[in-house]
């Protein structure tokens, strides 16, 4: 049944209508069988040129699955104008998450894929195919994150010729670690300014301000990494496993992963379990492998290495 359509849905659609009637659509192919039904995110935010826009994710009325993110520039003839309107959406859906309780956990052991484990996944369902760019930040000389075990991001996901730059930061659960066991790791993966601002509250220091992104609350802000990968991610039972090969002289790495709540975590070993016999791993705990962010620190930043070894969080 088609769900009942929201005034910013509407005004979203309106829109779009209009600018493909003007055939200003033509670099996007995917956008000319779009036809919006509901509005499922509205994020406002600043892009690194500091120039507001107004990012809209939408249902394809014909599969029921997420499209592309679409941006919408505020000095366009933009659909979304009224800023009351924005921040009652986006106090709406913090809302109903706090009463869900949405926190996930996500746990994940990384592993070599042999010529076996690309067989193996040739007979399960490919879910996805892109590139991600991740720029990894601290926020001061000392690498206070990473002493902390706290891995902040900029993760740039790119499909097509649609680009979606998100901040992404994973921190340590209390009273879990970073570890389920010797191979597997678990983080809370926070997205969002604002929601990263809270998770890092007690690492802020004296000023800093809401003007300039996450740059404006932590003026120390400094990049420490940044390397790209084509994600390769198939569906394995109840884990996603995703193979990431990497621009880190040509590193590639595989992962199982799954998300779930924290009083799922017991179960979560399990599952990956699981999913690692269906590629041809088998069940057992092996020893830990090797990140990309790891290669790329061990290759490039020495001084960082030596950091976070002795902080044992590499």
């Amino acid at each position: 049944m088609k769900k009942q359509e929201s005034d910013i849905g509407r005004r979203y659609r309106e829109w779009w209508e209009n600018k493909k009637g003007k055939g200003e659509d033509k670099e996007d192919d995917d956008a000319e069988v779009v036809e919006v039904v509901e509005v499922v995110e509205v994020v406002e935010k600043r892009r690194w040129w500091f120039k507001h826009e107004i990012e809209v994710q939408c249902i394809d009325e014909k599969d029921g699955k997420p499209v592309y993110l679409y941006t919408l520039f505020r000095n366009e003839e933009s659909v979304v104008q009224d800023e009351e309107e924005v921040a009652k959406t986006t106090e709406e859906t913090e809302e109903t998450e706090e009463t869900e309780d949405a926190t996930m956990l996500e746990v994940e052991e990384k592993f070599t894929p042999t010529p076996a484990v690309w067989s193996c996944l040739e007979g399960h369902e490919e879910v996805d195919d892109f590139t991600i760019r991740d720029v990894y930040y601290d926020i001061d000389e000392g690498y206070t994150l990473v002493k902390n075990d706290c891995w902040l991001r900029l993760r740039a996901t790119s499909r097509g010729c649609s680009t979606r730059r998100a901040w992404e930061c994973k921190i340590p659960v209390e009273g879990v670690g970073n570890r389920v066991d010797g191979s597997q790791t678990v983080y809370e993966e926070v997205e969002g300014i604002e929601a990263i601002v809270e998770a890092l509250a007690a690492f802020r220091g004296e000023g800093g301000s809401e003007g300039g992104g996450m740059g404006g609350f932590f003026p120390g802000l400094r990049p420490y990494a940044n390397f790209s990968s084509r994600r390769r991610e198939w569906k394995v039972e109840e884990a996603s496993v995703v193979i990431d090969e990497s621009d880190i002289d040509g590193f590639t790495v595989g992962e199982v992963e799954v998300m779930v709540k924290r009083e799922e975590l017991d179960a979560a070993g399990g599952l990956i379990d699981e999913a690692k016999r269906r590629i041809g791993l088998g069940g057992g705990k092996e020893e830990r492998k090797d990140g990309k962010l790891f290669v790329y620190v061990e290759k490039y930043n020495e001084q960082l290495l030596e950091v976070a070894r002795k902080a044992g969080v590499m």
